[in-house]
């Protein structure tokens, strides 16, 4: 024992090294003949260098190899480190413990949901919810701590109904314009509104009509049964699909705007014909008697003119020395005084 350490020089490492000390647990714990403090470069004496060892005063009498020691950061993986991979996540929620050394945990490296898995190469989940990666539509946005089910992710498509899904039960008819948007099975949907026929849609074409009523439920979509469209409402469209269509004479009246006027035309006229029989109409009571007062214009009416008296007239003005002109100019101004005279009575 050269040193005087107490340790052989058969199984001392350091045999010619520091004097004066006595090597125990508190100066060598691993009873290498090297003091620790000042000689030893690997204390616990696993192989890992203290400078590299993140157990340097750990477990003694052991080797560290990938095999007990898969980071080979000094630590037994049995029985002193916790996280053996070294990615920052825990052994016990760490979904991938051995990954390939020198990773670290976070998206940025490659692991998504944080699971310890690298998603390149170990992760067949990479957001972690419960949908492998080939079938899951929104691997790449994670929601934290959330796992696919029926009641939130209809379609079992690993997007999260609420939030991410467009399309909740995947029928390629987007939730907005879906009447069904939560069906679970699939089957022929004629008129595309996202409800399957056989079990969901009691209106197959979507025209307006119920299957129940419709005498033509596979007919023609995207169209709205209306009188314009379908006289007789019978969901099949007067001009393509319908080969009966009933009218009657007020149907005929309301389908055609030309009858329809006429119509209204002949009734104005009827009314306004009414109109006038009603003014013109005499009234029963409330007249007076004229009778005398007709009476009194006759006696007192002024002589009428003769023709017979215009020639006498005139001979008498020429005469007396009027011209024939002027004795016929008189003649008839007279005249007309008598006549408007008799017209003033009446």
């Amino acid at each position: 024992d050269d040193d005087n350490d107490g340790i052989l020089d058969r199984d001392d490492s350091c045999p010619q090294g520091l004097v004066l000390w006595i090597s125990s647990p508190a100066t060598d714990q691993d009873g290498d003949g090297c003091h620790d403090s000042t000689e030893d470069d690997d204390i616990d004496n696993d192989g890992i260098l203290d400078q590299f060892d993140q157990c340097s005063m750990g477990l003694t009498g052991w080797t560290s190899t990938t095999l007990n020691d898969w980071d080979l950061d000094g630590c037994n993986d049995l029985l002193e480190d916790l996280d053996d991979d070294n990615d920052g996540y825990l052994d016990t929620n760490d979904n991938c413990i051995r990954s390939p050394m020198y990773t670290t945990q976070g998206s940025s490296d490659g692991d998504l949901d944080n699971d310890g898995c690298l998603d390149d190469s170990e992760d067949l989940d990479i957001d972690n919810d419960g949908i492998m990666n080939d079938d899951d539509n929104c691997q790449d946005n994670p929601s934290l701590d959330w796992v696919s089910s029926i009641a939130e992710d209809a379609d079992r498509d690993g997007c999260h109904d609420e939030n991410e899904d467009a399309d909740d039960d995947n029928d390629g008819v987007l939730d907005t314009f879906d009447l069904c948007p939560n069906s679970i099975e699939s089957g022929l949907d004629l008129d595309n509104d996202g409800c399957i026929d056989d079990i969901e849609d009691f209106d197959d074409d979507g025209d307006g009509i119920p299957d129940s009523k419709d005498n033509c439920p596979n007919g023609l979509t995207n169209w709205q049964s209306s009188k314009s469209t379908d006289l007789d409402r019978d969901g099949c469209m007067d001009s393509i699909e319908d080969d009966n269509v009933e009218r009657s004479i007020f149907q005929l009246m309301s389908s055609s705007s030309v009858v329809t006027a006429g119509i209204f035309g002949m009734t104005m006229i009827l009314l306004a014909g009414l109109v006038l029989v009603q003014r013109n109409k005499p009234r029963v009571g409330g007249f007076s008697d004229d009778t005398a007062k007709v009476d009194a214009m006759y006696v007192n009416r002024p002589p009428v003119w003769e023709e017979n008296r215009t020639k006498e007239k005139l001979d008498d003005l020429t005469k007396v020395g009027y011209s024939p002109e002027v004795a016929l100019a008189i003649i008839e101004n007279e005249k007309k005084i008598i006549d408007s005279s008799i017209e003033n009575q009446l």
